[in-house]
């Protein structure tokens, strides 16, 4: 019964933590204003996909040490879907990426694309993240994604710019 009450703490306390992080990331999108020239890039479809799959799989691990009175699997299960639950809530933290002609706005902070340097690979894993670097030297972990969609609309104003200089000269 130990092990089961510790994973619920554990799990509990995961929770909390994503909410505290969703209150902060609405927040922040409040103080942003994204609501009036922001468009919103949702890219978490998949992430969705494999969390609902893995609470399946979550769900047979409970049903079968609840059927076997073992109280080791029963205390996983109980962490795994906290854990699951936390990752759901944070997935709408960390795979939507807001943005207009000038500013991208990722997991609560707003990037000028003007500040940005250049994107760099930082692992071949399938759902590899990139570096996005700034010209202040800091380095921000970003799914490929978004910096697939922050580079594109990077690449726009820079034909925005080039138009408005041809139509003066």
């Amino acid at each position: 019964m130990t092990t089961i009450l510790a994973a619920l703490a554990l799990g509990v306390f995961s929770l909390v933590m994503a909410i505290v992080q969703l209150r902060r990331y609405r927040e922040a999108l409040k103080k942003a204003n994204t609501n009036d020239n922001f468009q919103l890039y949702d890219y978490s479809r998949n992430f969705l996909l494999m969390i609902g799959a893995m609470m399946v799989f979550d769900a047979i691990g409970f049903y079968l040490g609840f059927t076997q009175k073992d109280e080791t699997n029963i205390a996983l299960s109980i962490v795994l879907l906290f854990l699951l639950l936390s990752t759901f809530i944070q997935t709408f933290v960390a795979s939507r990426l807001y943005y207009n002609n000038t500013t991208c706005f990722y997991n609560g902070k707003p990037y000028r694309y003007k500040n940005i340097k250049e994107f760099g690979r930082k692992s071949g894993l399938p759902f590899s993240r990139m570096q996005m670097i700034l010209y202040t030297g800091e380095k921000v972990l970003i799914h490929k994604k978004a910096a697939d969609k922050i580079l594109e609309m990077m690449e726009l104003r820079a034909q925005e710019k080039l138009e408005r200089k041809g139509k003066k000269a």
